[in-house]
């Protein structure tokens, strides 16, 4: 009975061990090096946090950090090994150089940059994203107007005197937009 014991023992302790090794592999080697075990986590090395992040879907998240150079979006997908960066863009605020200040304009005499571009989300699917850049201080939001007539909001991020607006569908929003920047009390300044 003493040895049947002893050997139970023996394996109640190997089982514990095994669990205390497996905790300590889990927690600071796979999730520290192997994976990242959030969207936020795999964006750790990046310049420009803290930022923002919306998702998209359960398995892809956009991100806009704001180093001081400008603005950063990241598309974040969820693989098998954690949170990793599938896409990316850079605006850089070299683009808006040239403004005269007082009303923000940029060397082109335009209140904003408009840029539109298809990012990569997990697997083969796209996204059609439009990203807005302004120096304008009177601007307080943005909208698109298809041809249907329905209107997208914007999302926005500031950087320094420079606002980043941006808005994002797996559907797309069309060819024809019409993009129309209001000052704080709803009233129209520009459109585009």
């Amino acid at each position: 009975m003493s040895k049947k014991k002893t050997s139970i023992m023996k394996y109640v302790f190997i089982f514990i061990v095994g669990v205390i090794l497996y905790s300590l592999f889990n927690k600071f080697i796979w999730h520290k090096y192997v994976v990242h075990p959030t969207a936020w986590d795999a964006l750790e090395g990046e310049a420009g946090q803290p930022g923002v992040m919306h998702d998209i879907d359960h398995d892809n998240r956009i991100a806009v950090l704001t180093p001081e150079d400008g603005f950063h979006v990241y598309i974040v997908a969820r693989g098998f090994l954690g949170w990793n960066i599938e896409d990316e863009i850079s605006l850089l605020d070299d683009e808006r150089k040239g403004n005269d200040g007082a009303n923000g304009r940029d060397e082109n005499g335009e209140p904003f940059t408009i840029k539109r571009t298809t990012l990569q989300l997990k697997g083969d699917r796209k996204l059609d994203t439009i990203l807005i850049m302004s120096r304008g201080s009177d601007i307080g939001y943005m909208t698109a107007r298809d041809e249907r007539g329905t209107t997208h909001g914007f999302n926005g991020s500031p950087n320094d005197g420079t606002y980043l607006y941006y808005i994002y569908s797996q559907d797309g929003f069309g060819d024809n937009l019409t993009f129309e920047a209001y000052t704080y009390d709803d009233e129209l300044l520009y459109t585009k």
